[in-house]
């Protein structure tokens, strides 16, 4: 590696967005690691930024402000995913518990507030742990009523302001989705989107007396339609050759994003004639989220670029500009010393062509070690964000490249249901042959490979090096699962209802044979390389075990194994303190053995 210029200190610098809602006033709740903690704090442009929530152990995301000023959030401790409810009221200056209850998972939608914002609708699965219900909450008096025992498995909830009914979407799986209209009073349930076969359907944003949504019914990739609640239909308004991912309706406008390969396109739809338009005011990265000032054509909009972290941004369609809300990056580097990523496809073993983000360092050497990021889900997407890790790898001469294997989002729903039923199957082929093309490049040097992941991204790190040990100089596993059987047995109840269709039932013998022949734990004896593994104490998701488990057996073969716990951490990092040290260890790592 080559000697460092700036410390990894100052590309880590940064604060996170986790999560935002805009308020009165031009007023933005974020919540926002600034404390070293996630907490909420109340951001308007020209202003400083005001914190209101005390949290040291506890995590803040905000979700609507209500019409009488009031915001509501949730927090849950640690990162054990324990979502409790708050309310923060202006004229009282602090918060009060709303909902809290122990053991307990709360959630809600981003429109949770009745018309008058007096009563509040969310999900608990207090019955049964593995079902969210429906539940009112009178804010004012106190009192809770019961509307509607869940299917199973998340749900998400949405008042619906012009029928004064709830809209309710059902997650099946992660592709199979529909949307409920449920009347509050009487509890009456009526499915508005029925199919046959699976189809994705997601709630938008309301509009008139209807709502907008995306959805892949009958095509391959999510196209924005429109729901009319009268004609009890929809009609398809953009069918781009991508996905339509976020958006939201404004005064005259609805403002939306497409990923179109990786990369965020921001567009805007005139709702009196039905006809859109691209804007070119942020581009070039990845949105996260969009979302509307109450009664207004101006736009929050989370976003991030390979060069700088993710920020919100204000854009203002009344006056055609946007400003910068938030400035998350301290670390004081300029913007031309970091490196964009480039996007290259190469062949796997069927004949796929696999995309995949390459950042390819700017410095002198004449081979460079290289990362294979490798991205969580699996049902996700590596996209051009950006990483402070990353960005200093490229700075000491190291490239990094993210493949987009089979069944990762953005590439159409056929390509996305790869993966199911087939973990460690196709996907760590597609990783082989990404190996296989880039010993072909002549500035990689080939002797200087590493693995890494978080999530599935751990486990198929994990896969790697225990499946074809042969390419590997090093790898970093961040809380991936080990054994899959008792990974799909240790996660969480309202998760059972996915795993059978998305992982396999480890309690049905065939699926059982298979889950353990693609577990790594089976192959841990073909392990060559020194490893770092990286486990929340609190995650429960992928539970401390599965990582206690690999380690053990590496250490009584004397495989070189670093294993570092935080014991105040879910799945990822919380504190901003945490995330450096994480980060630095694996700077470490990679210095002492590349």
């Amino acid at each position: 590696m080559l000697p460092e210029r700036f410390s990894y200190e100052r590309y880590v610098s940064f604060y996170t967005v986790y999560g935002f809602a805009p308020g009165p006033d031009g007023q933005v709740a974020v919540g926002t690691d600034i404390s070293g903690q996630v907490n909420i704090w109340i951001y308007k442009l020209g202003s400083c930024p005001r914190r209101i929530t005390p949290f040291v152990e506890r995590r803040a995301f905000p979700i609507a402000w209500s019409r009488r000023g009031r915001l509501l959030f949730a927090s849950d401790l640690q990162g054990n995913e324990e979502w409790q409810l708050h309310l923060h009221a202006p004229e009282e200056g602090w918060y009060r518990d709303l909902v809290w209850e122990e053991g307990v998972v709360h959630l809600t939608g981003s429109n949770p507030w009745s018309g008058d914002g007096q009563h509040l609708v969310f999900l608990a699965n207090r019955e049964d742990r593995s079902r969210f219900d429906v539940y009112i909450k009178d804010v004012e008096e106190g009192s809770e009523r019961l509307v509607m025992k869940g299917f199973g498995g998340y749900q998400l909830v949405e008042w619906h302001g012009a029928s004064g009914k709830l809209i309710v979407e059902d997650i099946r799986i992660h592709e199979d989705t529909t949307i409920y209209l449920l009347d509050p009073d009487d509890g009456r349930l009526e499915e508005l989107t029925p199919h046959r076969g699976e189809a994705f359907y997601h709630y938008l944003d309301e509009y008139g007396n209807g709502f907008f949504m995306a959805t892949d019914e009958g095509r391959e990739f999510k196209a924005l339609a429109y729901y009319s609640l009268e004609a009890r239909g929809y009609k398809i308004v953009d069918a781009p050759p991508w996905d339509v991912e976020h958006g939201s309706v404004g005064s005259h406008y609805l403002l939306y994003s497409v990923n179109e390969d990786g990369y965020s396109k921001l567009y805007m739809l005139d709702l009196a004639t039905w006809e859109k338009a691209s804007l070119s005011l942020i581009e070039g990265g990845v949105v996260w989220g969009i979302k509307s000032f109450p009664g207004r054509d101006v736009f929050v909009v989370h976003y991030s670029h390979p060069k700088r972290p993710d920020e919100l941004y204000i854009v203002d369609l009344e006056r055609m500009s946007v400003e910068r809300l938030t400035d998350n990056f301290y670390g004081g580097i300029p913007e031309g010393e970091f490196v964009e990523p480039f996007l290259v496809r190469y062949e796997s073993f069927d004949g796929r062509r696999i995309p995949a983000l390459v950042y390819k360092p700017e410095v002198g050497l004449k081979k460079h070690p290289v990362v294979v990021n490798l991205h969580g889900g699996p049902e996700s997407q590596a996209r051009p964000y950006y990483s402070g890790l990353t960005q200093y790898l490229l700075h000491r001469g190291v490239a990094v490249v993210q493949p987009n294997f089979r069944g990762s989002s953005g590439y159409g729903k056929s390509f996305q249901r790869l993966i199911r039923r087939d973990w460690g199957g196709g996907e760590l082929r597609d990783v082989e042959r990404l190996v296989e093309y880039l010993k072909g490049l002549e500035w990689v040097d080939e002797d200087r490979l590493v693995v890494m992941g978080g999530s599935f991204g751990g486990f198929l790190t994990l896969s790697c090096i225990t499946r074809i040990p042969e390419y590997w100089r090093a790898a970093v596993d961040l809380f991936g699962p080990t054994n899959l059987v008792t990974f799909a047995k240790s996660v969480p109840p309202y998760w059972k209802r996915y795993m059978r269709e998305w992982l396999g039932d480890p309690d049905d013998p065939e699926d059982r044979r298979r889950l353990e022949e693609r577990s790594p734990i089976r192959y841990v004896d073909n392990v060559r390389c020194p490893v770092l593994v990286v486990q929340g104490g609190r995650d429960i998701r992928v539970v401390k075990a599965e990582s206690d488990q690999f380690v053990e057996k590496l250490r009584r073969r004397g495989i070189e194994v670093e294993y570092i716990v935080f014991e105040d951490e879910g799945h990822g990092f919380s504190k901003e303190g945490n995330r450096k040290a994480a980060i630095k260890a694996i700077i470490n790592f990679l210095e002492k053995h590349i």
